[in-house]
């Protein structure tokens, strides 16, 4: 604690701070659902439903990456009628990546039988529009959970020191025609009330080398090397 108190009246004094930490890989936000809820259990953030899509419930998570003896994922359905809404319906999660860069992010996702096989990630900069990253992912089969899904947003540093930064997970047509989804497991068809499974949605990068204002008591704005957020793992740190 004593630490923590000197890097603060170092900064209020001199009006500047450099940290000098390890911080590579940090998560700081995810969804867990273990709570049954929407609520993350590393951070702050919203998760919500997009093109329509509702929640079928809380269901087990078996089979993901997530350790907890208690585990649940979040099951999704009422995705669009075949051949209609391309890469608009699926679930979207907000946070803001204010204090770090080079973003990556990881989910587990398990489909079911007749849920489309395709998932476009899609990420946005100002919470309202919103861009494809890369091509369609094909989930791996509808019996367990695919733990490989990750996306690396380093490259795009608009994410980097963002409030309004949002990404999208949302069904695809099938890249083969473009026209029709097509179902997870190659024997079923195609169906509305197929669902989506989400587990550990987990947002990770490094703190931030660029300065991000904060205000302390007194009305002073300090540039740091990362933020408030940072120094608050400091404090944790050190107690």
């Amino acid at each position: 604690m004593k630490i923590y108190q000197t890097l603060i009246t170092t900064a209020v004094v001199g009006h500047a701070i450099l940290i000098s930490i390890p911080a590579k890989g940090l998560v700081f936000t995810q969804w867990d659902f273990n709570n049954s809820n929407l609520t993350p259990n590393i951070g702050v953030g919203t998760a919500s439903h997009v093109g329509g899509t509702a929640t079928r419930g809380f269901n087990s998570g078996a089979g993901s990456t997530d350790p907890n003896s208690v585990n649940f994922a979040w099951n999704t359905n009422n995705y669009p009628t075949q051949g209609t809404n391309n890469k608009t319906a699926g679930v979207q999660f907000s946070t803001s990546t204010v204090g770090f860069e080079n973003i990556i992010i990881n989910w587990d996702q398990r489909n079911s039988a007749t849920a489309s096989a395709y998932t476009q990630f899609q990420y946005s900069v100002d919470g309202i529009n919103f861009v494809d990253s890369g091509s369609p992912l094909q989930a791996g089969g509808n019996s367990s959970f695919n733990n490989s899904n990750s996306i690396d947003l380093s490259s795009i540093t608009n994410i980097n020191n963002n409030p309004n930064f949002s990404f999208r997970l949302v069904s695809a047509f099938d890249p083969n025609n473009n026209t029709s989804y097509t179902a997870t497991n190659s024997g079923s068809t195609y169906r509305t009330v197929g669902t989506w499974r989400f587990d550990m949605v987990t947002i990770n990068g490094d703190v931030s080398a660029t300065p991000v204002p904060f205000n302390i008591p007194g009305g002073s704005t300090i540039p740091t090397f990362g933020s408030l957020l940072v120094l608050g793992i400091i404090r944790k740190a050190v107690q």
